[in-house]
Protein backbone atom coordinates (compact mmCIF):
# COMPACT_ATOMS: atom_id res chain seq x y z
CA UNK A 1 0.00 0.00 0.00
CA UNK A 2 1.49 3.18 -1.28
CA UNK A 3 0.83 6.15 1.35
CA UNK A 4 1.87 9.56 0.61
CA UNK A 5 3.72 11.07 3.65
CA UNK A 6 3.68 15.31 4.92
CA UNK A 7 6.09 16.82 2.71
CA UNK A 8 5.03 14.86 -0.39
CA UNK A 9 6.46 12.02 0.10
CA UNK A 10 5.53 8.56 -0.73
CA UNK A 11 6.49 5.34 1.16
CA UNK A 12 4.95 2.05 0.31
CA UNK A 13 4.18 -0.57 3.04
CA UNK A 14 3.82 -4.46 2.69
CA UNK A 15 0.80 -5.89 3.36
CA UNK A 16 1.42 -8.70 5.99
CA UNK A 17 -1.76 -9.13 7.32
CA UNK A 18 -5.49 -9.24 6.30
CA UNK A 19 -7.88 -8.80 9.58
CA UNK A 20 -11.83 -9.56 8.77
CA UNK A 21 -13.84 -10.70 5.98
CA UNK A 22 -17.39 -10.90 6.65
CA UNK A 23 -18.03 -7.48 7.52
CA UNK A 24 -15.03 -5.09 6.85
CA UNK A 25 -11.20 -6.30 5.76
CA UNK A 26 -8.28 -4.19 7.26
CA UNK A 27 -4.51 -4.36 6.42
CA UNK A 28 -1.86 -4.44 8.93
CA UNK A 29 2.26 -4.08 8.32
CA UNK A 30 5.08 -4.71 10.58
CA UNK A 31 7.33 -2.01 11.10
CA UNK A 32 11.52 -2.65 11.57
CA UNK A 33 10.64 -2.54 15.39
CA UNK A 34 7.99 -4.68 15.04
CA UNK A 35 5.13 -2.94 16.11
CA UNK A 36 2.34 -3.61 13.68
CA UNK A 37 0.01 -1.09 12.49
CA UNK A 38 -3.41 -0.71 10.50
CA UNK A 39 -2.91 0.84 7.04
CA UNK A 40 -5.14 3.91 6.49
CA UNK A 41 -7.15 2.20 3.72
CA UNK A 42 -10.05 -0.57 4.55
CA UNK A 43 -12.62 -2.49 2.53
CA UNK A 44 -16.02 -2.39 3.48
CA UNK A 45 -17.63 -6.25 2.35
CA UNK A 46 -20.96 -5.08 3.24
CA UNK A 47 -20.70 -1.40 0.97
CA UNK A 48 -18.72 -2.62 -1.40
CA UNK A 49 -16.60 -0.04 -0.89
CA UNK A 50 -13.08 1.73 0.04
CA UNK A 51 -12.91 3.01 3.13
CA UNK A 52 -10.32 6.07 4.92
CA UNK A 53 -9.86 5.35 8.30
CA UNK A 54 -8.38 6.88 11.46
CA UNK A 55 -6.10 4.34 12.99
CA UNK A 56 -2.74 5.30 10.83
CA UNK A 57 -0.27 6.04 12.26
CA UNK A 58 -0.94 6.13 15.93
CA UNK A 59 -2.77 2.82 16.85
CA UNK A 60 -0.24 -0.09 17.55
CA UNK A 61 -2.08 -3.32 16.45
CA UNK A 62 -0.75 -5.27 19.61
CA UNK A 63 -2.03 -2.70 21.81
CA UNK A 64 -5.80 -1.94 20.84
CA UNK A 65 -6.98 -4.74 18.58
CA UNK A 66 -4.47 -8.71 18.39
CA UNK A 67 -5.71 -10.06 21.45
CA UNK A 68 -9.22 -10.66 19.73
CA UNK A 69 -7.70 -11.96 16.25
CA UNK A 70 -5.48 -14.32 17.64
CA UNK A 71 -4.94 -17.32 20.06
CA UNK A 72 -2.09 -17.66 22.20
CA UNK A 73 -0.68 -14.12 21.81
CA UNK A 74 2.46 -13.58 23.68
CA UNK A 75 3.72 -10.03 23.64
CA UNK A 76 7.24 -9.07 25.12
CA UNK A 77 9.36 -5.94 24.86
CA UNK A 78 13.14 -5.65 24.15
CA UNK A 79 14.08 -2.59 24.46
CA UNK A 80 11.99 -0.35 21.37
CA UNK A 81 11.13 -3.61 19.46
CA UNK A 82 8.14 -5.60 19.92
CA UNK A 83 8.45 -9.39 20.42
CA UNK A 84 5.22 -11.03 19.20
CA UNK A 85 4.30 -14.22 18.28
CA UNK A 86 0.98 -16.62 19.04
CA UNK A 87 0.38 -19.95 18.56
CA UNK A 88 -2.81 -19.62 15.66
CA UNK A 89 -3.91 -16.96 13.40
CA UNK A 90 -7.41 -16.80 14.17
CA UNK A 91 -9.66 -17.72 17.04
CA UNK A 92 -9.38 -20.99 17.77
CA UNK A 93 -10.34 -23.80 20.03
CA UNK A 94 -8.18 -22.35 23.09
CA UNK A 95 -9.40 -19.01 22.25
CA UNK A 96 -12.47 -20.07 24.20
CA UNK A 97 -11.84 -23.67 25.62
CA UNK A 98 -8.30 -22.36 27.18
CA UNK A 99 -4.87 -24.32 26.91
CA UNK A 100 -5.83 -27.70 24.82
CA UNK A 101 -2.06 -29.53 26.36
CA UNK A 102 -3.61 -31.59 29.07
CA UNK A 103 -7.09 -32.62 27.18
CA UNK A 104 -4.86 -34.32 24.17
CA UNK A 105 -2.89 -35.67 26.49
CA UNK A 106 -6.07 -37.46 28.85
CA UNK A 107 -7.52 -40.67 28.71
CA UNK A 108 -10.95 -40.87 27.10
CA UNK A 109 -12.59 -40.84 30.29
CA UNK A 110 -10.68 -37.55 31.65
CA UNK A 111 -11.16 -35.97 28.14
CA UNK A 112 -14.21 -33.13 30.06
CA UNK A 113 -12.17 -32.87 33.05
CA UNK A 114 -9.08 -31.18 31.34
CA UNK A 115 -11.07 -28.40 28.86
CA UNK A 116 -12.91 -25.91 29.96
CA UNK A 117 -16.33 -25.36 28.29
CA UNK A 118 -18.12 -22.16 28.81
CA UNK A 119 -21.69 -24.03 28.83
CA UNK A 120 -20.69 -26.15 32.09
CA UNK A 121 -19.04 -23.20 34.07
CA UNK A 122 -22.04 -22.69 36.70
CA UNK A 123 -21.43 -18.83 36.94
CA UNK A 124 -23.41 -17.04 34.48
CA UNK A 125 -21.54 -14.10 34.59
CA UNK A 126 -18.09 -15.71 34.67
CA UNK A 127 -19.21 -18.53 31.50
CA UNK A 128 -20.00 -15.49 29.64
CA UNK A 129 -16.94 -13.43 29.85
CA UNK A 130 -15.40 -16.08 27.56
CA UNK A 131 -17.54 -14.40 24.74
CA UNK A 132 -16.96 -10.86 26.68
CA UNK A 133 -13.54 -10.99 26.63
CA UNK A 134 -13.67 -9.72 22.78
CA UNK A 135 -17.32 -8.49 22.42
CA UNK A 136 -17.02 -5.36 24.92
CA UNK A 137 -15.20 -2.28 24.76
CA UNK A 138 -12.70 -1.17 27.55
CA UNK A 139 -9.37 -1.48 28.49
CA UNK A 140 -6.67 -2.56 30.85
CA UNK A 141 -6.03 -0.88 34.60
CA UNK A 142 -2.99 0.74 32.93
CA UNK A 143 -5.02 2.19 29.74
CA UNK A 144 -2.59 0.09 27.25
CA UNK A 145 -4.48 -2.63 26.32
CA UNK A 146 -7.75 -2.52 24.80
CA UNK A 147 -8.75 -6.07 25.31
CA UNK A 148 -8.14 -7.93 29.01
CA UNK A 149 -4.55 -9.07 28.28
CA UNK A 150 -3.58 -12.80 30.03
CA UNK A 151 -7.24 -13.83 30.90
CA UNK A 152 -7.94 -17.32 29.97
CA UNK A 153 -11.35 -18.62 29.62
CA UNK A 154 -12.86 -20.16 33.14
CA UNK A 155 -11.41 -16.95 34.65
CA UNK A 156 -12.84 -13.45 35.67
CA UNK A 157 -11.91 -10.47 33.90
CA UNK A 158 -13.34 -8.16 36.49
CA UNK A 159 -9.84 -7.73 37.90
CA UNK A 160 -7.76 -7.28 34.96
CA UNK A 161 -10.14 -5.15 32.38
CA UNK A 162 -12.56 -1.55 32.79
CA UNK A 163 -15.60 -1.66 30.73
CA UNK A 164 -15.99 1.40 29.00
CA UNK A 165 -18.78 0.64 26.40
CA UNK A 166 -19.52 4.08 24.10
CA UNK A 167 -23.76 4.62 23.99
CA UNK A 168 -26.10 6.43 23.13
CA UNK A 169 -28.08 8.67 25.65
CA UNK A 170 -30.66 5.80 26.21
CA UNK A 171 -27.34 3.06 26.72
CA UNK A 172 -27.83 1.64 23.34
CA UNK A 173 -24.31 0.80 21.51
CA UNK A 174 -23.05 3.61 19.28
CA UNK A 175 -19.97 1.40 18.07
CA UNK A 176 -18.99 -2.35 17.46
CA UNK A 177 -18.18 -5.08 19.69
CA UNK A 178 -20.58 -4.31 22.57
CA UNK A 179 -22.38 -7.04 22.46
CA UNK A 180 -21.31 -8.45 26.16
CA UNK A 181 -21.96 -4.85 27.97
CA UNK A 182 -25.59 -4.63 26.01
CA UNK A 183 -25.96 -8.77 27.41
CA UNK A 184 -25.61 -7.14 31.13
CA UNK A 185 -28.46 -4.63 30.60
CA UNK A 186 -31.19 -7.19 29.56
CA UNK A 187 -33.61 -9.65 30.50
CA UNK A 188 -31.88 -12.18 28.90
CA UNK A 189 -29.10 -12.06 31.54
CA UNK A 190 -31.59 -11.43 33.76
CA UNK A 191 -33.39 -15.19 33.00
CA UNK A 192 -29.94 -16.61 32.52
CA UNK A 193 -30.50 -17.02 28.43
CA UNK A 194 -26.55 -17.17 27.34
CA UNK A 195 -24.75 -16.15 23.77
CA UNK A 196 -24.77 -19.84 22.71
CA UNK A 197 -28.87 -20.09 23.18
CA UNK A 198 -28.72 -17.90 20.66
CA UNK A 199 -25.76 -18.52 18.34
CA UNK A 200 -24.11 -21.40 17.11
CA UNK A 201 -20.19 -20.88 17.65
CA UNK A 202 -19.07 -23.91 15.77
CA UNK A 203 -20.82 -24.27 12.88
CA UNK A 204 -19.84 -21.18 10.81
CA UNK A 205 -22.74 -18.78 9.06
CA UNK A 206 -25.00 -22.10 9.31
CA UNK A 207 -28.36 -19.88 9.13
CA UNK A 208 -26.41 -16.44 8.28
CA UNK A 209 -23.44 -14.69 8.64
CA UNK A 210 -24.47 -13.86 12.24
CA UNK A 211 -24.39 -17.19 13.25
CA UNK A 212 -27.39 -17.43 14.64
CA UNK A 213 -28.80 -21.06 15.24
CA UNK A 214 -32.58 -20.25 13.22
CA UNK A 215 -32.53 -16.77 10.87
CA UNK A 216 -34.17 -13.66 12.44
CA UNK A 217 -37.02 -13.72 14.24
CA UNK A 218 -37.73 -17.63 14.03
CA UNK A 219 -34.71 -17.64 16.51
CA UNK A 220 -36.87 -15.27 18.69
CA UNK A 221 -40.43 -17.49 18.21
CA UNK A 222 -38.44 -20.91 19.91
CA UNK A 223 -38.84 -19.26 23.24
CA UNK A 224 -41.37 -16.23 23.00
CA UNK A 225 -44.93 -16.68 21.83
CA UNK A 226 -45.88 -14.49 18.84
CA UNK A 227 -48.49 -11.18 20.52
CA UNK A 228 -50.74 -9.97 18.37
CA UNK A 229 -52.17 -7.06 20.60
CA UNK A 230 -51.24 -3.24 20.96
CA UNK A 231 -47.83 -2.07 19.21
CA UNK A 232 -47.48 -5.58 18.11
CA UNK A 233 -50.65 -5.56 16.15
CA UNK A 234 -49.73 -2.71 13.96
CA UNK A 235 -46.56 -5.00 12.56
CA UNK A 236 -48.20 -7.56 10.40
CA UNK A 237 -45.12 -9.03 10.09
CA UNK A 238 -44.24 -9.56 13.86
CA UNK A 239 -40.63 -8.79 13.07
CA UNK A 240 -38.74 -9.05 16.77
CA UNK A 241 -35.34 -8.35 15.45
CA UNK A 242 -36.36 -5.18 13.37
CA UNK A 243 -37.94 -3.51 16.56
CA UNK A 244 -36.08 -5.48 20.19
CA UNK A 245 -32.68 -5.48 18.78
CA UNK A 246 -32.26 -1.58 16.08
CA UNK A 247 -29.77 -1.06 13.84
CA UNK A 248 -27.81 1.85 15.87
CA UNK A 249 -24.24 0.70 16.38
CA UNK A 250 -21.60 1.25 13.65
CA UNK A 251 -19.01 -1.52 12.20
CA UNK A 252 -18.50 -0.57 9.29
CA UNK A 253 -21.27 1.78 7.78
CA UNK A 254 -23.15 3.58 9.85
CA UNK A 255 -25.77 1.55 11.83
CA UNK A 256 -25.17 -1.61 10.64
CA UNK A 257 -24.87 -3.77 14.37
CA UNK A 258 -27.96 -4.36 16.02
CA UNK A 259 -28.10 -3.47 19.96
CA UNK A 260 -28.11 -6.60 22.01
CA UNK A 261 -30.39 -5.24 25.20
CA UNK A 262 -33.30 -6.61 23.47
CA UNK A 263 -35.33 -3.79 24.12
CA UNK A 264 -37.52 -1.20 21.70
CA UNK A 265 -36.07 2.36 22.29
CA UNK A 266 -38.72 4.59 21.04
CA UNK A 267 -39.02 7.69 19.50
CA UNK A 268 -39.67 9.87 22.41
CA UNK A 269 -35.58 9.51 23.06
CA UNK A 270 -34.89 10.64 19.92
CA UNK A 271 -37.14 13.81 20.82
CA UNK A 272 -36.07 14.10 24.16
CA UNK A 273 -32.25 14.40 22.80
CA UNK A 274 -33.17 16.55 19.42
CA UNK A 275 -32.29 14.53 16.63
CA UNK A 276 -31.81 10.89 15.35
CA UNK A 277 -28.54 11.21 14.61
CA UNK A 278 -27.41 12.01 18.46
CA UNK A 279 -30.50 9.61 19.43
CA UNK A 280 -31.23 7.08 17.36
CA UNK A 281 -34.61 4.80 17.63
CA UNK A 282 -36.03 1.77 16.62
CA UNK A 283 -38.89 3.08 14.49
CA UNK A 284 -36.61 5.53 12.00
CA UNK A 285 -33.96 2.67 11.99
CA UNK A 286 -36.22 0.70 10.11
CA UNK A 287 -35.77 1.67 6.54
CA UNK A 288 -39.83 1.65 5.57
CA UNK A 289 -39.76 4.56 8.60
CA UNK A 290 -36.60 6.53 7.78
CA UNK A 291 -38.20 9.40 6.25
CA UNK A 292 -40.95 9.45 9.21
CA UNK A 293 -40.83 12.05 11.98
CA UNK A 294 -40.53 10.95 15.29
CA UNK A 295 -43.47 12.57 16.45
CA UNK A 296 -46.07 10.83 14.23
CA UNK A 297 -43.99 7.55 15.20
CA UNK A 298 -44.41 8.24 18.95
CA UNK A 299 -47.97 9.18 18.84
CA UNK A 300 -48.63 5.76 16.69
CA UNK A 301 -47.23 3.88 19.73
CA UNK A 302 -49.02 5.98 22.00
CA UNK A 303 -52.27 5.13 19.96
CA UNK A 304 -51.14 1.52 19.79
CA UNK A 305 -50.45 1.02 23.76
CA UNK A 306 -53.56 2.78 24.72
CA UNK A 307 -55.75 0.23 22.03
CA UNK A 308 -56.99 2.53 20.00
CA UNK A 309 -57.15 2.13 16.16
CA UNK A 310 -55.23 4.93 14.19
Amino acid sequence: MEIEQKGGKKEVYRVDYVMGGNWKQLFLTTLPDGEIKILPLSWLVEGQKWNLNHYWPSVIYQEKCMGCHVTGLKIRRRGKKWITSFEELGVGCEACHGPGDKHIEAPPEKKFQTIINPARIPNARIASMVCGACHSRGETPDGRYRYPLHYLPGQSFDFIFVLKPIVYPDGSPKANYQQYTDWLKSGHYRAGVMCWDCHEVHSKGRANRFQTKLPGSRLCRECHLVVNKGVHGIHSVNNCVGCHMPLVARRGLVRDIHSHQFRVVPPSWTLKIGSFEKQPNSCNACHYHRNDSPERLQKILDYAREGLNY
